[in-house]
This record gives C-alpha cells, structure tokens and sequence, in this order.
C-alpha cells in the first residue's frame, strides 16, 4: 500500500510524488492497481471564481449584493440555492413560484430573477474576472435597463454554466510504465472512475472524491517484458486532459498487487 503522506520530499506536491520502498521487489513483471482513494479532491467553484456582484437600481430605493460561494464541488441545484442563500435580501421574492435563480433544464443557463413594480428597473452584474463570469455562463459586466410594472425581470446567461466533473481521474507513472493511450492522445498507468460522485464538499469535510476497491479483478495492470526492480513507484494524478489535479494537497493512498518471475 503506498500513501501520498510517504512521498520522498515533503516539498513535492501531493498529486506528483515519489516514494522509494523499503524493502525493493525484484524481478517483477506485472503490477496490477487493486485500490485508489483520494479525499475532496474536486471542486468545481474555487477561491477564484466563487464571487459575482449584482445591483438592482429602482426608484425610489436600490438593493446590492456580493454573491459569495462557498468553495466545493456543486450541482446544478446545488449551485442555484446556494446563490439564492448568499444573498436573500435580492433572491428570496416575495411572490411564491417566481424563481429567484434557476438552471434552465434545456438550455444549462443560469436565470436570474427579481419582481419590480416600477419603470426605469436597472440590474447589473460584475464579475472580478473571467473565471467566475465563465463559471457562472455569463461574460463580463450586464447591465439591462427595463421598463416593467409588476412584472418579473429575469436575466438568462448567454452561456452554459461550467458546472462539470470528470468522471475519471488518470495514474501516470514512468516506472510502472504508461502503457494505456486516453482518447486524448496522453498515455497513463491506469484510470480510476468516479464512483462516488461529491456532492457540495465543503473545504474542511473529507468525503470521498475517488475511490475503487477492485476486489477480484484489477482496474488497469502494467506489463513488464522484461522483469524490473521495483525500486520506487512515481504517480502523477492528471485529469482527462492529462493536466495535473488540483488535489488541495489531500493524501491519496494507492494499492498495488505485484507478480515476479522465479
């Protein structure tokens, strides 16, 4: 079994490290993956892109609010009531079945909401950088001057909200040889499928990311022609891109089942 905590240098980042075995295993010719597990490794609103502004300009009084997300990995439903929450002074309308903010099924656009009962409603929306407008399916700074009386005025993204999570993480390792290629032309040791999907993850929570217990039969092997000396195992975690996760320097712990020659 090898941790993540073990790594060589303490120094080296979590999702690309060594470790050296104690004891070598000679002569190996296949090293089969049994296990992987890695803690709150995903999020998909971070420290960076978590912040949006909106101001509601009406006469004769105005509302504004900074949306702060709180960062974790969210669902579309998930994403929409926490905006909703951070900010109920402009989302919580008073008229029930009026959305405040919603995920257009059909389209994944992000709706925005508010009731006015006078002309001349003005609503804007800023985002400090590209990131949180791209995240949120918007781009740069909104604004839009309606005249209404009663009516609601909704705001619809003109892009796709980037909620996502890959559903594999990859293993690379030149010591145990990348012998797998991706549909993305990179080559890894082994992919390890999301099977327990995180749900809102808070920072300081520790549920499960990625996890596979393979039981009787291995998730990937690698194939020695000629027998090695499993001397020290290098892993890299890349998503499926083959970029580096983001693993907040979580441990991951890795199971391998090895068989030599004799």
């Amino acid at each position: 079994m090898l941790n993540s905590r073990d790594r060589d240098n303490a120094s080296q980042p979590t999702n690309n490290y060594t470790i050296t075995l104690n004891t070598p295993v000679f002569n190996v010719v296949k090293a089969d993956l049994r296990y992987f597990y890695m803690s709150n490794g995903m999020f998909n609103i971070d420290t960076g892109n978590n912040t949006f502004n909106i101001s509601v300009a009406t006469t004769p009084t105005a509302t504004t609010a900074t949306v702060i997300i709180s960062p974790g990995f969210y669902t579309e439903t998930d994403l929409t009531q926490a905006i909703m929450n951070s900010a109920p002074n402009v989302f919580n309308l008073p008229t029930a079945g009026v959305p405040g903010c919603a995920i257009d099924n059909s389209t994944n656009q992000l709706r925005i909401g508010w009731l006015s009962a006078v002309n001349n409603f003005v609503k804007t929306i800023t985002f400090p950088n590209a990131s949180t407008s791209q995240t949120f399916g918007f781009g740069g700074a909104l604004t839009n001057t309606m005249p209404a009386s009663a009516v609601q005025i909704a705001q619809l993204s003109p892009f796709e909200v980037q909620i996502s999570l890959d559903p594999y993480v990859f293993l690379q390792s030149s010591k145990l040889q990348n012998q797998l290629t991706t549909s993305t032309g990179f080559s890894a040791f082994a992919v390890v499928p999301a099977t327990s999907m995180p749900s809102n993850i808070a920072a300081g929570e520790s549920s499960l990311g990625f996890t596979y217990d393979g039981s009787n039969s291995a998730l990937d092997s690698a194939y020695f022609t000629n027998p090695i000396t499993l001397d020290m195992i290098d892993i890299r975690i890349v998503d499926s891109r083959g970029v580096l996760v983001n693993v907040r320097q979580n441990n991951s712990t890795i199971i391998l089942t090895v068989v030599v020659s004799v």
